[in-house]
């Protein structure tokens, strides 16, 4: 039974973790689009750290046109 509820908490942990990375990607792609980079930045860097391939990419994007980067 302990096994079992280790598992599930897992689980619902990493659905956590997932929804939270996706939506700083989503709000860092909102602000990109506006042209707040600075800001975009921040959002894409707290999601790529944590994995999210597409925001290490826009990141990497961003970085290469040097857009809001000093």
């Amino acid at each position: 039974m302990t096994r079992y509820l280790f598992i599930l908490h897992f689980f619902l942990i990493n659905i956590f973790l997932a929804t939270v990375v996706f939506a700083d990607f989503e709000r860092g792609l909102a602000a990109y689009k506006e042209g707040r980079y600075q800001e975009a930045i921040n959002f894409f860097k707290s999601s790529a750290e944590a994995g999210n391939i597409q925001s290490q990419t826009k990141l990497g994007e961003i970085y290469s046109t040097g857009e809001g980067v000093e």
